[in-house]
């Protein structure tokens, strides 16, 4: 986070004397971070107190074997009709070629429609789906049958029955399972198509669905169940979404009281995604709990741009994954606000392991509320946030790699329990912030894992606190002044773990003096080159961290749990060595220059 240029000056001025101490009048404390820094208030989130699916589970109604005997059997081929109707109850096996539409209505208590190799697509004339749900109170499912391939198409005029929409597959105002384990190709001609569009539930089960289509993939008014299916979507609007809207705000509280209204829920799925707007987009909850074996690749509004900057990340469109909030529509005005879940944890999005590939032109994984991650496999590219949350951003293990983005993970808290994070970021690195929250406790917590950091900005950035307990954190921070590699407003404590931030001298921020580990702050004039060498040393000239310099810099800030106070260390860059011994928690060799420093890029500003 940038500050403001008078604390450039006071630096330039101020700071003469070599060290830190734990005296609070101390001006390096008081404008260059040291002092006593606050403790942080991490969640400590409890897996087992996130939200269960077993609701789902337990209603999915689609753990059946086909029975063949006592069906129905329509040789579509030899259909004189245009539109098949199917009203009574019992189970049809549709096979061949159909210029026309299939309709199921009625109420009765279960239809299962089987395309066996079947192709459908209504005539220009018709208008209408390929397929049509209508209301009712019973079950139905469309089963795609083993090894079979089968083709859905709408005709190329309106298909907008009573404001419904248009849909190659439309279930109105009832709920639709699909499953089986074959193939089921969807594809749009009319004007603005989604390919599977469900008044409520959707659950689909097992098959390989692929869908080309010009506006959403898959929609649902209530709820998304995926289940051990294989998805490949082209949309040019969003891929997979539910949409749910209150007109009013009792019906809006109702809603965001309930996390299942608006909840998408994958489980062991191949989805792959090129869509214009969002990738898959859920009200509430949405919770992915893929096996590392299972991979969702996800490229939205053509990707990151190849140059980020703060006007394209605030001007990008189509998150890849994401909650969005209930939406309450205005009745006389139209106007749409978004509304938050209510619910006790607010865990939003919850991911328990699987392998992404993203590459998206806003956030790649984005919570309107909490943002879990216990486990999985990310390669992600994002044009603004890699992962974001607006409330606390949890990650418990994952190897997650962000190739170019904005800001990397932030969120108002961000807490990092393990996992091995490699983050590359144009502002900051990993950030805690929120401006539209008042009151909230900003901090950012690492308990462990391996993070590195290359930022253009901040590298950590905290409105409000830092705490490293643990981990292995090395931050490449700004190579201009108007940027730290570390930024925190109430203090940063490193009571353990291997913490090294480099960057320019002009802003830097030290650890509190308050932290259980001793750090060292080294500051010179001239910035250190790519390339040199980075090695500190013992008493015993055993060697006890090095690494290569990633980026230039002129300020290194290390602390490590092998230092011991009142010990004497070598910190020994390219062919220049100095020896310190740690008298105190903060320990300073050099001082620290005003921004553009002597030798530093940019110079004096204004």
């Amino acid at each position: 986070m940038k500050k403001i240029f008078f604390i450039f000056l006071f630096l330039l001025i101020g700071i003469t004397t070599s060290g830190c101490n734990n005296n609070n009048d101390d001006l390096w404390d008081n404008l260059g971070g040291g002092g006593v820094g606050d403790q942080t208030d991490e969640s400590n989130v409890d897996l087992d107190k996130l939200p269960s699916n077993d609701e789902i589970e337990n209603n999915k109604n689609n753990n059946f074997q086909v029975d063949e005997d006592g069906t129905t059997e329509i040789n579509l081929d030899t259909l004189s009709t245009s539109t098949l109707t199917l009203s009574e109850g019992g189970t049809y096996i549709l096979e061949g070629n159909f210029l026309g539409n299939v309709v199921v209505e009625g109420d009765a208590e279960e239809i299962i429609v089987i395309l066996k190799n079947a192709n459908i697509k209504p005539s220009d004339s018709q208008a209408f789906p390929a397929i049509t749900f209508k209301k009712h109170s019973g079950t139905r499912v469309l089963h795609i049958y083993e090894n079979s391939i089968n083709y859905l198409a709408d005709s190329v005029g309106d298909t907008n029955e009573a404001d419904e929409g248009n849909a190659v597959i439309q279930a109105k105002k009832s709920s639709l399972t699909i499953n089986g384990t074959g193939t089921l190709n969807i594809n749009s001609y009319g004007e603005e198509t989604t390919g599977i569009k469900i008044k409520n539930d959707l659950i689909i089960d097992g098959p390989t669905i692929n869908i080309d289509v010009n506006d959403n993939g898959i929609k649902a008014g209530e709820l998304i169940a995926l289940y051990n299916a294989n998805l490949n979507i082209k949309a040019d609007n969003d891929a997979i979404k539910t949409d749910v809207e209150a007109t009013n705000s009792e019906e809006g509280n109702e809603y965001t009281t309930n996390p299942f209204a608006g909840y998408i829920y994958i489980k062991n799925c191949n989805i792959s995604i090129v869509c214009g707007d969002d990738g898959i987009s859920a009200n509430s909850l949405l919770k992915i709990d893929n096996t590392n074996d299972f991979t969702i690749n996800v490229t939205t509004n053509n990707g990151a741009p190849n140059t980020i900057t703060e006007y394209s990340s605030d001007n990008a469109d189509g998150k890849a994954i994401r909650t969005c909030g209930i939406t309450l529509v205005d009745e006389e005005t139209g106007d749409e606000t978004d509304l938050l879940s209510q619910t006790d944890d607010n865990y939003l999005l919850i991911i328990l392991g699987g392998n992404f590939i993203i590459n998206s032109n806003d956030d790649a994984i984005s919570s309107k509320g909490n943002l879990f991650i216990n486990d999985g496999i990310f390669d992600l590219s994002s044009g603004d946030d890699a992962i974001h949350a607006e409330y606390l951003t949890a990650i418990y293990n994952g190897n997650i790699k962000i190739n170019k983005c904005y800001e990397g993970i932030e969120g108002a808290s961000v807490e990092i329990y393990n996992g091995e994070i490699n983050l590359t970021s144009t502002d900051d690195g990993v950030n805690a912030a929120n401006g539209d929250l008042i009151g909230y406790n900003y901090n950012i917590f690492f308990g462990g894992g391996n993070i590195f950091i290359d930022a253009g900005g901040d590298g950590i950035d905290s409105n409000g606190t830092v705490e490293i307990t643990g981990g292995n954190i090395t931050i490449w921070g700004p190579t201009r002044n108007d940027n730290a590699a570390l930024d925190a407003d109430k203090g940063i404590l490193v009571n353990g773990g291997t913490l090294v931030a480099c960057g320019p001298a002009g802003m830097v921020e030290t650890p509190s003096t308050n932290s259980k580990q001793c750090s060292i702050v080294y500051n010179v004039r001239n910035y250190i080159s790519v390339g040199e060498q980075i090695t500190i040393t013992d008493k015993n000239n055993n060697v006890i961290y090095s690494t290569t310099a990633k980026k230039q810099f002129q300020s290194l800030v290390i602390s490590l749990d092998e230092f011991k106070l009142n010990e004497t260390y070598t910190i020994t860059i390219g062919s220049n060595s100095e020896k310190i011994t740690l008298s105190k928690t903060t320990n300073q060799i050099g001082n620290t220059f005003g921004p553009g420093g002597p030798g530093g890029p940019g110079g004096p500003r204004p």
